[in-house]
């Protein structure tokens, strides 16, 4: 959206120069004819690439097929606006229909913590492009999608407070029955 804006002010700018350098003027030289002419290219091009945005999210908007996904990496993608970076995310999505996960890119904007890494998205898939509606809790995932993005979390060693045990001030872990036989201890915690 953002180049689709720009480039509208640059074709009207582009505009005003080239009305107000061939009005005033008999015969233009070919340097001037040739900077509009560069300045013209800049501003169409970007106005199509900036079009061609618009219309896939639409598409993925209407045609978009309801997905959940898994915030997998963000990283600027290069442009500036008023001195801030932008920000593109890469989204691990399970699309349903086809029984797979992809991994789709799509710029965020200038807030970098809006999608934190690790956090789950809602979001609409539609020829290899997203548009997200929001995060939400893992909780809000459908139990049957679950599976599928649980493989991409981190994996963490959970203890529960039963596995620790503090006698005399002193904490003992409980070791695995496996690696109590292969250290061959008469005790089920170590310090």
């Amino acid at each position: 959206m953002v180049e689709f804006v720009f480039s509208i002010i640059w074709l009207a700018f582009t505009g005003i120069f080239t009305f107000a350098g061939t009005t005033n003027s008999s015969s233009l030289d070919p340097v001037s004819i040739i900077v509009i002419i560069i300045f013209w290219i800049i501003g169409i091009t970007l106005f199509s690439k900036g079009l061609r945005k618009i219309i896939k999210n639409y598409k993925t908007e209407k045609y978009g097929e309801e997905c959940y996904g898994i915030v997998n990496n963000i990283y600027p993608t290069g442009t500036y606006i008023n001195h801030q970076p932008e920000f593109k995310a890469d989204f691990i999505v399970y699309i349903p229909s086809q029984n797979k996960t992809e991994i789709v890119s799509e710029v965020i904007g200038l807030n970098y913590g809006k999608y934190p890494i690790q956090s789950f998205v809602k979001c609409k898939y539609y020829e290899n492009d997203v548009n997200i509606k929001g995060i939400i809790d893992y909780n809000s995932i459908p139990l049957n999608i679950r599976p599928n993005l649980d493989s991409y979390l981190p994996q963490t060693n959970t203890q529960t407070a039963e596995d620790i045990i503090t006698i005399n001030g002193v904490k003992y872990q409980k070791v695995s029955d496996q690696e109590n036989t292969d250290n061959n201890m008469n005790n089920n915690y170590k310090q």
